[in-house]
Parts: C-alpha cells; sequence; structure tokens
C-alpha cells in the first residue's frame, strides 16, 4: 500500500538510477497462454574441468573474466562490455582507497561546532564514473512528464499553486549531465544548468552554508498532528543539490559550480539549531544522523539519509576533502546502526524511526541503498542486509501469468482492508495456467502470496512456493554494483541461462573436484527460488541456485 510518507522522495524513487542497476527487463512477464505450456527440454552441455586451472588467475590477483556478452544477454548486467566487467572484477578482487580504512571510534571536525560523532571502520573506494550513485548509460528523458513554469523548471503543484522544489530540480541534473557526456545535445546541458540556476536563485546563504528551503507547507505522513511549516529544510535536498552542483563542475568546469558545492558542503557541518536552518543532528548515542524533515521531532527517515549521504559522498568523489570523508563514515555508522530498527524480520521495512510506518516502494529504494553502499565501501554487510531485505518482503509486487500445481492449495481471502479474513484447502485437479494480479506479503503470514485472479481459485490468495505456485519469469533482480565473492560447493554444479524475460534457454553442468571461488554478478529469484548470476569460471553468464553457492 503506498503511503504518504515522503513527498520529497516519492517522486525520486521511480528513476532514480543507483550503482545498483535494476536489471532491464528481468521481471517483465510473457503473455498468458489458456493452457499450461508443454514441457520444453532445456539443451544441456556437460562440461568437465580441471578448476586448478580455470581459477589460477583469480588466486594471482587477475580474475578470469569470460561470458560478458552472455551477461548482458541474461539482462543482469544491461549494457556490460567485457572491459567494463574485467575492470569491476579486478575492483572486487583488489579494493583499493585512496584512503587508509577508518579507525572506529569518533570524530571531531575542528574548526566547526559539530559536536563528536561515532565513526565505523569503513573503507571508501573511489569508485569508477559508472559505479557512482546517480551513474547512468544512454539518455534520460529531457522533458520528464512533470509541471514545469515558464523558464522550462520543473515545479511542484499543490493546492493549486505552483512552487519550487529542490529535490525535485536537483535530482534530474545528474541524469542530464550523463546525458550530455554520453552524447546528448547541447540542449542537456543548458537544461542541467537552468536547474542549477534555479537552486543557486532559491537556496538561502545563512550559518555561512547554502541551504535550499521548503516555502510550502507539509502533513508528514499525511497526518496534520506532524506538520512541516514553511519555510523548512531536508537533508535529502542538501545532498540531491550538493550531487547535482558536484555534476555541473565535472560537466563545465566553471568555479561557480564548485563554490555551490563548497557552500552546499558546508551544510552538514552546521549541527542542529532551533530557530536556524539545520539539516545534520549528532543524537544522544553520538550517531550522526542527516533529517529529511527537520524540526521540531525529527522524522529520522531511512532513505532521506542515505541519499543525503550520497551527496557527500559524491563531494568527497570530487574533492578528496578529509573532512567530506569523515562525514561519510559518520553517515554510514549511523546506517549500520539504525537499519537495526529500520529492518523488520519478515516483513516490509520501516519508512522511518520516528513514527514507524512501512511503505512497500521505500522497501524497494531502501533494497538498492544498501546495495549502492556495498559498491561505495566494499563492506560484505552492507550487500548481505540488501539480501535480508528482499528476503523479508518482495522487492517486486507486481503481478502476471504463472502457473498452480496440481494437488492439494491453501487458499486465503481477504477482507477490504487486506486481513485473511478465511481459509480453505482446494484440491487443483490438474496444473493450470493462471493470472496472478499481485505479489506481496499477508498480515499473520508467512511468505509471499499472489493474488490469484483467474482458474479454480480465483478471488484467493495461494503462497509462492517452487512448484506449488509460481510467476513466470524472473523477480526481484538486482546487478551488484561491485561483483561479489562466492564459493561453490564440490559436485556437479548446473547453471542456466535465460532470456530478458527470466525463461531458462539452456543450462550447462560442471564437474568440480573441490570448492571455488566465483564472482558474482547479480540475483534475482524465479518460481519462488533465488538465484544468483555467475562473472567469471566455466559457469560465466549462468544462474545457479543459491542454495548452490555460499555468498561471501
Amino acid at each position: 500500500m503506498r503511503s504518504r510518507c515522503a513527498l520529497l522522495t516519492l517522486a525520486l524513487a521511480p528513476t532514480l538510477t543507483l550503482t545498483l542497476a535494476l536489471a532491464a527487463g528481468v521481471g517483465v512477464s510473457p503473455t498468458a497462454t489458456a493452457q499450461p505450456a508443454p514441457a520444453q527440454r532445456i539443451p544441456e552441455q556437460r562440461i568437465v574441468t580441471d578448476q586448478s586451472t580455470v581459477f589460477s588467475a583469480l588466486s594471482a590477483g587477475e580474475p578470469r573474466v569470460s561470458g560478458a556478452a552472455s551477461l548482458a544477454r541474461v539482462g543482469l548486467l544491461p549494457g556490460s562490455t567485457g572491459p567494463a566487467l574485467a575492470a569491476a572484477l579486478t575492483a572486487a578482487a583488489t579494493i583499493t582507497d585512496a584512503q587508509a580504512p577508518a579507525t572506529s571510534g569518533w570524530a571531531r571536525i575542528t574548526g566547526t561546532s559539530l559536536p563528536a560523532f561515532r565513526t565505523g571502520s569503513d573503507t571508501l573506494r573511489r569508485v569508477g564514473p559508472e559505479q557512482r550513485p546517480y551513474a547512468r548509460a544512454g539518455l534520460a528523458p529531457l522533458t520528464p512528464d512533470r509541471p514545469h513554469d515558464d523558464a522550462g523548471v520543473l515545479v511542484y503543484e499543490r493546492g493549486g499553486q505552483t512552487h519550487d522544489h529542490p529535490v525535485l530540480q536537483a535530482r534530474h541534473i545528474p541524469m542530464w549531465t550523463a546525458s550530455y557526456r554520453n552524447g546528448g545535445g547541447r540542449e542537456y546541458l543548458d537544461k542541467a544548468i537552468a536547474h542549477g540556476e534555479r537552486l543557486l536563485t532559491t537556496g538561502e546563504h545563512t550559518r555561512s552554508a547554502l541551504y535550499f528551503p521548503y516555502h510550502f507547507d507539509f502533513a508528514l505522513h499525511g497526518d496534520d498532528a506532524h506538520p512541516m511549516h514553511a519555510p523548512w529544510y531536508s537533508a535529502m535536498a542538501q545532498g540531491q543539490a550538493l550531487s547535482a552542483f558536484v555534476a555541473l563542475y565535472e560537466t563545465t568546469g566553471q568555479p561557480r559550480w564548485r563554490e555551490a558545492a563548497d557552500e552546499t558542503f558546508a551544510s552538514f557541518l552546521r549541527p542542529r539549531a532551533e530557530g536556524r536552518p539545520w539539516t545534520v543532528d549528532v543524537d544522544d548515542k553520538g550517531l550522526l544522523w542527516f533529517e529529511e524533515y527537520a524540526g521540531p521531532n525529527p522524522d529520522r527517515a531511512f532513505n532521506g539519509h542515505m541519499f543525503a549521504l550520497f551527496g557527500v559522498y559524491d563531494y568527497w568523489w570530487l574533492t578528496g576533502d578529509p573532512q567530506a570523508r569523515q562525514v561519510v563514515l559518520g553517515g554510514l555508522e549511523a546506517t549500520r546502526v539504525r537499519v537495526r530498527d529500520i529492518r523488520v524480520p519478515g516483513g516490509t521495512s520501516r519508512y522511518c524511526l520516528t513514527h514507524r510506518v512501512s511503505d512497500d516502494n521505500y522497501h524497494r529504494v531502501h533494497i538498492g541503498q544498501l546495495f549502492t553502499l556495498h559498491t561505495l565501501t566494499g563492506s560484505t554487510d552492507f550487500a548481505r542486509l540488501g539480501d535480508a531485505f528482499i528476503d523479508d518482503a518482495p522487492r517486486d509486487r507486481q503481478g502476471g501469468s504463472g502457473m498452480i500445481a496440481a494437488g492439494r492449495v491453501e487458499a486465503v481471502t481477504v477482507d477490504e482492508q487486506g486481513q485473511p479474513a478465511s481459509t480453505r484447502i482446494a484440491d487443483v485437479a490438474a496444473a493450470q495456467a493462471v493470472e496472478f494480479g499481485a505479489r506481496t506479503l499477508l498480515p499473520g503470514r508467512s511468505g509471499v502470496w499472489l493474488r490469484v485472479d483467474s482458474g479454480t481459485l480465483a478471488g484467493t490468495w495461494v503462497r509462492e512456493q517452487p512448484d506449488h505456485a509460481w510467476l513466470q519469469g524472473a523477480r526481484d533482480a538486482v546487478t551488484f554494483g561491485l561483483p561479489r565473492a562466492g564459493m561453490l560447493g564440490a559436485g556437479t554444479q548446473t547453471g542456466y541461462a535465460a532470456d530478458t524475460a527470466g525463461h531458462w534457454t539452456a543450462q550447462s553442468s560442471v564437474l568440480i573436484g573441490q570448492a571455488t571461488p566465483v564472482h558474482l554478478a547479480g540475483r534475482f529469484s524465479r518460481e519462488g527460488r533465488t538465484y544468483f548470476t555467475v562473472a567469471d569460471g566455466p559457469l560465466a553468464g549462468l544462474a545457479i541456485d543459491a542454495a548452490d553457492v555460499k555468498v561471501e
């Protein structure tokens, strides 16, 4: 259910391209068929290898790279090329950092009034341009389908009036500058500059920093009991504007954009101050939090904190500023600690810490952000958190064509509030092709549930289970910005090739004499099972069952 939690980010999430590239084409459901499709024989090729030879390059620090074209064909590395994949794998094997890992403890930034805050032991990776938070390939829409004013600048409509909206205006700038660098016309750069100019015009120079106010009232979570009165401020707006100015400076080389970035970063060094603009707070546990809704009762929105962190990371990436590095490390430590309260094991993650509401769309955003943090730091625990969030609740909630196998099936009806109302055990005489209208969680029931819209069980919900009830094609697909280390078990291992809709097209078997290291390029679910895509070795470009690989 879509909540009214996040005015700032609701417009952002659907189009943002994170380092975690959501797999292109994977998850598209095929056209429904009237009868179950006959089983098709999948071509099989049996390969026997001497893994000591196959993986000798890995032990030498030069990962064996093969099958990049297969990865792109499968759809789990959209647009990948051999050299790009080789660079990513090299980064995975030997993560380098312009600066040494932080020492876990506390940091105080001298020359500022920001209180001391906790830092962890993360390493900040100066990733390649294609791995940065807002990297994109190809061209973005030049004119998004949103309201804009006479100058062509995007605006926000509310109550019959239009307003400047700093996140809405800032978030498109890195997309347009990237499109310009990717071969788009001058109009892309002009559009980015026009939006950057609007940010400079509407920004406030105060506290020796540059802030971007919201000049309209807003009821947080759609609840008048939690009002944000104009002017109000947001760390997410500060972070998005910071990334925007960095992108404009990188693209144009004009000093004014670097100056704007410097002034915006300064806002991250200004502590909470009642009656004055603020967006950064050190809480009673010493955690540095970037507040999306800065007010008397901070909301502690998780996604806004991390989008702000991405902005400071971009600034550090550009400048190497040691203060920015400390701020990023502080934000990372706050993420590590507070994610325990954001995560809901077996359920949809919470949007914020204060009001503890949940939202399906932002659960999806959280997943992307956690994998992005893995790319930026190389810390495997962020990737494992991304895995856990996907396992807790589906990233993809849409339905599509699927199958219900013959046998006994638990069928559940729900009431108007979405609560389970009745349960019966149905006998399905023969396997049937059906249309599922949705894929989600049911209150009080474990697992993922599918709403049946056709067939003998239409109007009920059935649990998604391998070999019992499943959607066709792939779901919950993500591509890792930084390939992950895995270990294949000894024995015969089988990998599967898939088309862009996630249907198997071929399989290969490999006899492995001992546990063997590999890199993993992505993950997805298919027919209720989780698969990882192998990036190198004899199964390169193929998907393997998660049960057959140990993931770091």
